[in-house]
């Protein structure tokens, strides 16, 4: 059974309900791009790697390099601090079922993504803190456990957009209730905790 059958809307009201033109819609541009790739995959891959550089050019031009004592600060502390900013808010108030809270989370996760990603390339070297960082982001991957579809999976592909798959509201609801129930161990105490070391790690440095 699928676990896209309830939604909220800009609204702010649940619903139960499955946009066949959504799905539809969805369909067809799958299609299109399947066969934009099969008619020309070399200008789709070259269309990617312009997108990346311009993305990576973005980045660097967004963090002064002068005087960084550590790449990695400059490229994710930034995206860190982000994120913990939006899990504080949850473990005071609620915000399974408020669409800007979702999007502000989503973008918060998407920027260390990437940010993650550029530093990975650009350092091509092990480093402490980034792979602090990737544990980090594994925990996102693996919350809840033994569930067919992750916390950092709907961050990933759907939330932040006008809609929101009820199994996402309900994982971010049980995991302000659990902040509430135990303050000290908890889900979500246990990651504002870690970015809080992975910062102070990379202030070190």
């Amino acid at each position: 059974m699928t676990d896209f059958k309830t939604f909220i809307d800009p609204s702010g009201q649940s619903k139960d309900w499955l946009t066949v033109q959504r799905v539809e819609q969805l369909k067809a541009d799958k299609e299109n791009q399947e066969e934009i790739v099969k008619k020309n995959p070399a200008a789709l891959l070259m269309a990617g790697f312009c997108a990346y550089i311009r993305k990576t050019a973005l980045f660097l031009a967004s963090r002064p390099l002068a005087g960084q004592k550590n790449a990695i600060a400059g490229g994710v502390e930034r995206e860190l601090s982000e994120l913990k900013k939006c899990l504080v808010i949850l473990s005071k108030k609620d915000e399974s079922r408020n669409p800007e809270y979702t999007q502000q989370l989503s973008n918060a996760w998407h920027q260390l993504l990437d940010g993650v990603n550029l530093v990975d390339f650009l350092e091509r070297k092990k480093n402490e803190p980034l792979t602090q960082i990737k544990t980090l982001i594994e925990t996102f991957q693996s919350y809840p456990p033994k569930q067919p579809r992750s916390l950092g999976f709907y961050m990933t592909e759907y939330a932040g957009k006008d809609w929101l798959p009820f199994p996402c509201m309900e994982m971010l609801q049980q995991l302000h209730e659990d902040f509430i129930a135990h303050p000290k161990d908890n889900q979500l105490a246990h990651w504002i905790a870690s970015i809080d070391l992975i910062l102070d790690n990379l202030m070190k440095k």
